[in-house]
C-alpha cells in the first residue's frame, strides 16, 4: 500500500494537452469516453489488478497492452506521447458488435514522418499507408495479435486509431463542428487529483445497450436509457472496486426522465447498501435530501408522463382490495433512500 501511495501521488498531473479538442473529434456515437494519462505510473498502480479485465475482457486488455508496449514506448513515439492524456471510447456497430476508438494528442515536434520511418522496419509491426475514406491511413499490422491497427491523423497532431476498420471510417467522416458532443471537461484542479476520468453520454446507451443486453428492459439501467444527460466522472481508487464519482449536466431541450426528479435534491449519505442481503447480485440504491420535494416532484412527472390514471387506477385497486391507503401509507414511510435488489436466484427485492 505505501508503494502504491508513493505511485499514485507521483502520478498526479495536470489536465492533458488539448482534452477539448481531443474530445470533439470522437464520434458522437460513443457512450463513455475513458480518459488517463499516459504515465508510467498509472500502469504501475493498477499492475496484476483484474478489475479492468473483468470490465472490459481480457482479449481487449491484451490487444491495448500489447499497442502500448509497441507503439506508445516505441522509441520513435515515446518522447512525443508519454505524459500525454489518452481517450478509449466505446463504439456500437452493425452486426452486434462493440469496438474501442483510441483518441490522442501528441506533443510537440511529432511528424507523420515517424511512421514513415517505422515502416521501414519489421521486427515487432509492419505498417503501409492507404487511403480509407478519402483519408490518408496508417494500416500496423501486429504480429503478436495477428491484427491490424488502423491509425489516421485527425487534424494538427491529434492522432486516431482503432482495430477495427469501420470505426475508423466512421472517425474519418465525423464532423467536429456538427456532431461534437458538448461534454464539460473535469475542472484542472480536480483533474490532477484524478487517475483517470470518465465521461458519459447518456443519450448514446441505447443502441450500446442493444448490444450488449437481450433484454431490451435491461433492468436496473432502464432509467439511464431514459435518460439525456453528460456526466464528468473521476476514478477513485479502490484495490477492489472501480468507483467514479463527479457531476451530470443536462443539456437543454431535452426529455425530462426519472432521474431529472434528483437535480432539485443535494448529496446525503447511503445507509441502505449496509443491509443488502449477502446474496445479492447487483442493486441501484437512490437517495434524496427532501423526501417530501422529490415525491411531490415525482407526481407531477408521472402525470405529466401520462401515467396518473394508471397509478390511480392501482391504488384504488389495492384499497379495494385490501383496505389500505396506499398513498397515506407511503407517505408516512418515506425515507429518503430506496434500492431494487436482485439476488443471485433473480429475486427482485425493493428496499
Amino acid at each position: 500500500m505505501v508503494g502504491i501511495t508513493v505511485v499514485y501521488f507521483k502520478n498526479l498531473s495536470p489536465q492533458g494537452q488539448r482534452a477539448g479538442e481531443v474530445m470533439h473529434t470522437i464520434p458522437a456515437n460513443a457512450a463513455l469516453i475513458f480518459e488517463f494519462n499516459n504515465d508510467d505510473g498509472f500502469y504501475d498502480i493498477f499492475k496484476g489488478n483484474t478489475l479492468f479485465t473483468s470490465i472490459i475482457g481480457p482479449e481487449r486488455i491484451s490487444d491495448l497492452d500489447v499497442l502500448r508496449k509497441q507503439l506508445l514506448q516505441n522509441a520513435a513515439f515515446s518522447q512525443y506521447f508519454t505524459g500525454q492524456n489518452i481517450f478509449i471510447s466505446i463504439h456500437p456497430l452493425q452486426n452486434n458488435h462493440i469496438d474501442l476508438l483510441l483518441t490522442a494528442s501528441a506533443g510537440k515536434g511529432f511528424n507523420l514522418a515517424t511512421l514513415d520511418e517505422l515502416a521501414k522496419k519489421t521486427d515487432h509491426q509492419y505498417i503501409v499507408a492507404e487511403t480509407i475514406a478519402g483519408k490518408k491511413c496508417y494500416v500496423i499490422y501486429l504480429k503478436e495479435l495477428k491484427k491490424r491497427f488502423y491509425l489516421i491523423n485527425k487534424d494538427d497532431g491529434i492522432l486516431a486509431g482503432s482495430f477495427s476498420k469501420d470505426l475508423i471510417i466512421q472517425s474519418i467522416q465525423n464532423d467536429p463542428k456538427k456532431d461534437a458532443v458538448p461534454y464539460t471537461l473535469i475542472p484542472d484542479q480536480q483533474n490532477s487529483n484524478s487517475l483517470a476520468n470518465l465521461y458519459v453520454n447518456y443519450a448514446a446507451f441505447n443502441p450500446l445497450f442493444q448490444q450488449l443486453f437481450t433484454n431490451k428492459n435491461t433492468d436496473i439501467f432502464k432509467s439511464f436509457r431514459l435518460f439525456s444527460g453528460l456526466s464528468a466522472l473521476t476514478l477513485n481508487f479502490k484495490n477492489d472496486a472501480v468507483m467514479f464519482s463527479g457531476l451530470t449536466d443536462i443539456p437543454k431541450n431535452t426529455p425530462i426522465a426519472y432521474l431529472n426528479l434528483f437535480l432539485n435534491q443535494q448529496a446525503v449519505v447511503n445507509d441502505l447498501k449496509n443491509i443488502f442481503p449477502s446474496t445479492t447480485a447487483y442493486s441501484i440504491n437512490f437517495a434524496v435530501s427532501d423526501p417530501q420535494k422529490f415525491k411531490a416532484d415525482l407526481s407531477a412527472w408521472q402525470a405529466k408522463a401520462g401515467m396518473q390514471h394508471q397509478k390511480d387506477s392501482l391504488f384504488k385497486k389495492i384499497k379495494s382490495e385490501t383496505g389500505i391507503n396506499l398513498i397515506s401509507e407511503f407517505n408516512q414511510l418515506l425515507g429518503n433512500e430506496v434500492a431494487m435488489v436482485t439476488t443471485l436466484t433473480r429475486k427482485n427485492w425493493p428496499l
